[in-house]
């Protein structure tokens, strides 16, 4: 399935990798599996979503009619991963029409740094898992 979602930071930052060719049916599901790491995170929650290596998605229409209008309660803000023009612009308009507070970067460990600048209460010193962010949340390394 193109699409990965789990833990980086545990009930704080997910991690929804979508990749490949991408159906609505998979847009769907990842939908619903944000929503549930969403209710499950401690407050505030975060979204990485990683896009990088996206090949192919629905019509934008369909994606609009799967997608939440509204961020759920717990969740701060989304940092969206990507690198094309034309995905940078629709993950923007996506993210505005469902409410939700968004950013967007060119790499995971962009998305790490921004979100460790904007929240002092997330943990440091704490392995991450997944994306190309090897790195341990306390490091400022750069790649």
């Amino acid at each position: 399935m193109p699409v990965e979602t789990r833990w980086m930071i545990e009930k704080r930052i997910c991690y929804q990798r979508i990749f490949g060719e991408v159906a609505l049916k998979e847009v769907t599901q990842a939908v619903e599996a944000a929503a549930l790491y969403a209710a499950d995170g401690r407050p505030p929650v975060y979204f990485i979503v990683d896009v990088t290596e996206l090949q192919s998605y629905p019509p934008l229409a369909s994606v609009l009619r799967v997608m939440p209008h509204t961020s759920p309660p717990n969740v701060n803000c989304s940092v969206l991963v990507v690198h094309h023009p034309l995905l940078r612009f629709m993950g923007t308009l996506l993210t505005q029409l469902s409410g939700m507070r968004y950013h967007t970067v060119v790499t995971v460990h962009e998305a790490l740094q921004f979100l460790y600048r904007r929240d002092s209460t997330l943990p440091t010193n704490t392995q991450i898992r997944g994306g190309d962010a090897a790195l341990s949340s306390g490091e400022n390394s750069t790649q």
